[in-house]
């Protein structure tokens, strides 16, 4: 308890006594070199980089008001793995922010406020994991993720992006999951993962990319929406406002674990939706309160297949499924007189 008095007073007393200086990064803050390590207190720092910060460890979490983050701001950590600066009210990240940092491979700027992700700041970086949830980000360069060989994640969650743009990704070839959850798209376009079409491809097998779309405000989907790409392993879409899914929507792809429309307005499922495609493993289908069944065709095809919530179901059809696909919790959904 005394410690953190001290702390906090070490803190009012400096935020005090020194001036604002525009050749500063921030004028006070405090990092920490392990999750549990404790927080150290540090004032006047031009930039994160070994002069101020300890250069031979592998985390570094930062904790400060940072409004930009400009050329070199973050440079020269020769064994740093993992790079935390969220919370740090960032607005702003120029081109050429992060360098020469050939091991990191997780970068969290989570809970900022940045707005804009340009061409520039990630490109070419070596990281793995990219997350920039609960941002306000509306504007992404086409070109902002490109050339990131080992990209494996990234989490866009919780901002303001609207349109999806097909030219993101290029040279993503490790891509293999996109969180997209509780932004504001409206249409998903034609070819909207083109340059994925060849990620997460496993020998003997389709893995597949991971795409999180829940809570967006999505009413269309292009029939070409997925054209191109050889392997879907989830596409998760609930609560969104689909009002139909195109027909041949998934041609091209012979194998997906999890297809999720819970909490649309669908009122039908075309005869024709998995046109091409060999086995899907679930299909969720709750809380589409207009639909009634779903065609035979569409049942061979699904392994397991989600009703609940829905009080228009077509009884005598849905128990006839029950041929073709386990339907989940048939006899509460349909119970036997």
């Amino acid at each position: 308890m005394v410690q953190q008095r001290f702390f906090f007073l070490f803190l009012i007393y400096v935020s005090y006594s020194c001036s604002a200086n525009s050749d500063y990064l921030f004028s006070i803050g405090w990092y920490k070199t392990s999750r549990k390590s404790h927080k150290v207190p540090i004032t006047h720092i031009k930039d994160i980089g070994p002069e101020y910060f300890p250069g031979d460890g592998t985390y570094l979490k930062i904790g400060a008001k940072i409004p930009v983050l400009k050329e070199l701001a973050v440079h020269d950590f020769e064994k740093l793995l993992n790079l935390n600066i969220r919370s740090c009210g960032i607005l702003d990240i120029h081109p050429g922010a992060f360098q020469f940092l050939p091991k990191l491979l997780k970068l969290n700027l989570n809970e900022n406020d940045i707005q804009h992700i340009r061409k520039g700041v990630f490109n070419n970086l070596n990281i793995t994991f990219l997350t920039l949830n609960k941002n306000n980000i509306s504007i992404i360069d086409s070109d902002a993720f490109d050339d990131m060989p080992l990209l494996k994640k990234v989490k866009l969650s919780t901002n303001r992006i609207s349109v999806w743009d097909p030219k993101w990704f290029k040279n993503t070839p490790s891509l293999a999951k996109i969180w997209m959850k509780r932004n504001s798209l409206e249409t998903l376009p034609a070819k909207a993962f083109v340059n994925l079409k060849e990620n997460n491809l496993v020998e003997g097998g389709n893995a597949g990319v991971s795409l999180y779309f829940k809570k967006n405000k999505i009413q269309k989907i292009d029939p070409q929406t997925f054209s191109d790409l050889k392997a879907l392993r989830h596409i998760f879409l609930e609560h969104n406002n689909l009002t139909v899914l195109p027909k041949n929507l998934f041609e091209g792809i012979e194998n997906i674990q999890i297809v999720s429309v819970t909490k649309n307005n669908l009122s039908y499922i075309d005869e024709d939706l998995f046109t091409g495609v060999k086995r899907v493993k679930n299909f969720y289908l709750l809380s589409n309160h207009k639909i009634q069944c779903v065609p035979d065709v569409v049942a061979k095809v699904v392994e397991n297949i989600f009703f609940g919530n829905m009080g228009k179901l077509n009884c005598t059809c849905v128990r006839k499924l029950s041929e073709y696909t386990n339907v989940i919790s048939l006899d509460t959904l349909c119970p036997v007189n």
